[in-house]
Formats: C-alpha cells, sequence, structure tokens
C-alpha cells in the first residue's frame, strides 16, 4: 500500500494511464467539496478519453443541483462495478463514510483515496491525503495540471464551488495564496463567480429557510458564552420536507455569534436512530482531536462525529465531555 503525503500525485496519474473505465464516489451526504471535486474528476478524465462517472452520490442537494441534471448520478444498484478498473473515492476520511455499496468494491477494483483530512485512515490502495490543501477540489486541480489534463468550463465551475465552499470564499485559515491563484484560474477556465453565488447562496428554498429558523429557535449557549449549539431532529426534517443535506450552512450559526468559539450542530439522520454532530471552532480548540474522542475526524476548525442515538441524548453526552475536556465543566 502506498500512503503519499504532498508528494506529487504521480502514482495516481500512472493508474489512469493503464485503466480507461473509472468510477468515483466520496462521502455520504456530499457537501460542496465531495460533489465538485467529484463532478469535476469525471468531466476532466472523459476530456481526456475516459470512460468516467460518478456513482452514489444521490440525492444532490438542492443547492447543487446546477452542476448535475438529474439522473446524471450512476444508481449504485445499476451494476456499475461490471465495467469498472478504477475505483476513486473523493475527500473522504474513512472507508466507513463512503456508501455501504462501496464494500463489495473493496479488494475487486484497484482504489485510489484523494483527500485532505488529517484524520484520513489511509483505507486505498493507492493513497494521496494532503492535509495542508485546502479541499480535495485543490488537489484534483493540481492532479490535473501536473498530469497536463485539460480542465473543461464544467469542471472549473465544479472545482470553483469544491474550493469557496470549503474556504468560505476564501476567508478560512486553510486559504493560502496558491489557493486564490488557483482560483483566479478557474476563472480563466470559465468558472464563473458572480453566477455560482447566485446558485449557492442567493437561491435557497423556501424549505432551507425555514429549517433554519426553525435550528435558530433551539439556540443554547453554554460555557458563559464561548459554547453555542443547535439541534434538529428527524420530525423537523419531515415536517418541512427537508433533508439533511439541506442544514449544511447550519453550523455556522451558533459559531457566527459574538465571543462564540465553539460552533455545534446536532441533527438526527432520516429515522431518527443515529444523530450527526458538526463542530466549528477557534484557536485553539482542536475540533478534529475532539471528535476523534467519538470515532469522527476532520479540521482543525472543522470536523464531525455521530452517535447511535437521539439527538437530545447525543447532545447531552458532548456538551459534559466538551465542558469538561475545554472548559473545565463551566456551565
Amino acid at each position: 500500500m502506498e500512503n503519499l503525503q504532498t508528494q506529487p500525485c504521480k502514482e495516481v496519474l500512472a493508474a489512469f494511464s493503464k485503466r480507461r473505465s473509472v468510477a468515483i464516489t466520496a462521502h455520504q451526504r456530499p457537501d460542496g467539496d465531495a460533489l465538485g471535486s467529484s463532478l469535476a474528476l469525471r468531466d476532466i478524465l472523459r476530456q481526456a478519453g475516459h470512460d468516467a462517472f460518478v456513482v452514489g452520490l444521490e440525492p444532490i442537494p438542492y443547492r447543487y443541483s446546477f452542476m448535475a441534471e438529474k439522473g446524471e448520478i450512476v444508481d449504485p444498484a445499476s451494476g456499475w462495478m461490471d465495467k469498472v478498473d478504477l475505483f476513486i473515492i473523493l475527500d473522504c476520511g474513512a472507508f466507513d463514510r463512503v456508501g455501504e455499496f462501496a464494500e463489495k468494491a473493496k479488494g475487486k477494483i484497484r482504489m485510489i483515496n484523494i483527500d485532505h483530512h488529517n484524520s484520513n485512515t489511509f483505507f486505498g490502495d493507492v493513497n494521496w491525503v494532503d492535509s495542508e490543501a485546502s479541499s480535495t477540489g485543490e488537489m484534483i486541480y493540481r492532479l490535473a495540471k501536473e498530469g497536463g489534463l485539460q480542465i473543461p468550463p464544467s469542471a472549473a465551475t465544479a472545482l470553483w464551488v469544491a474550493i469557496i465552499t470549503d474556504t468560505g470564499k476564501f476567508s478560512y485559515e486553510n486559504t493560502k495564496a496558491d489557493t486564490l491563484r488557483i482560483g483566479a484560474d478557474l476563472i480563466d477556465l470559465g468558472a464563473k463567480p458572480a453566477q455560482t453565488e447566485h446558485n449557492l447562496f442567493q437561491s435557497l428554498s423556501l424549505r432551507e429557510v425555514k429549517l433554519t429558523e426553525r435550528a435558530i429557535s433551539r439556540l443554547e449557549m453554554h460555557a458563559k458564552g464561548k459554547v453555542a449549539c443547535v439541534t434538529l431532529s428527524n420530525d423537523d426534517f419531515e415536517q418541512l420536507g427537508c433533508i439533511p443535506a439541506d442544514a449544511q450552512d447550519i453550523v455556522n450559526i451558533p459559531r457566527s455569534l459574538a465571543g462564540v468559539e465553539v460552533g455545534v450542530f446536532f441533527y438526527e439522520l432520516p429515522g431518527g436512530a443515529e444523530t450527526k454532530v458538526s463542530l466549528r471552532t477557534a484557536p485553539p480548540y482542536d475540533a478534529s482531536n475532539f471528535c476523534k474522542r467519538f470515532g469522527g475526524g476532520g479540521h482543525q476548525r472543522a470536523a464531525g462525529c455521530s452517535f447511535n442515538k437521539k439527538a437530545d441524548e447525543t447532545k447531552e453526552i458532548v456538551l459534559r465531555e466538551m465542558l469538561d475536556y475545554w472548559f473545565s465543566g463551566r456551565a
């Protein structure tokens, strides 16, 4: 098994040169980086003559639907493995965060793991993990440049989405000078920032607005105002006709309050038997290290984990541990 950190991605490019049919996927409940990097890599490889497709990332969140027509993502039940000789998993820190359909491919199809999370478990046959990269989208851009692969306008747009969603529109600590240079090149290649801004952030559905309103109504403050959290139940999603993907930005609400250093979002997945925990932190609080205590991970300022419990019980466990771990029990 090959482990690549920040070295050039020659092994990945070599795998492309030997294999023509490529399946691409990312973590479940895809965000902008997972979906953007997947669609971009697909279009880059197609431009290079490969039979490439994205599998298993449905349903596409409403805000990202402008990047992919309905039906473009291959259904995992379609027999996709029959014609694939390379399987690429993007933006995924651990294999169990991929859909169950991927289990059938393990050990049968050469697997490449491309990711920027420092908690990555190196589960691929080839692992290119660069925790210094702002996003997996940035890594796909570098992959194309390293291999002399053309980036068509559709891929430039998808990479722009991947990068701006993981860097907070170039405002987070993971934004470096090179990140901005990549953004400038993507504009030259056909990305349209104004149009993308409108599609992502100025075209919210009414249900998303109502879901945000409900989350705000559940706002709680702890640790003398240093910790803020919001919670949504499975009933909330069902009543408003929403899915968890509609709530991707809600974690930013508690973190955006003045004086708050740790923002937490608890939300139940469909069925209500599992609760996701999403953290956003300010220095010196390391979100990834905290989430690793519960089997999760991510980045220093943005990380997550999950519990096979209802939201209220999960919140009690996490807040108790957090207050003791970071704030000496100060409620």
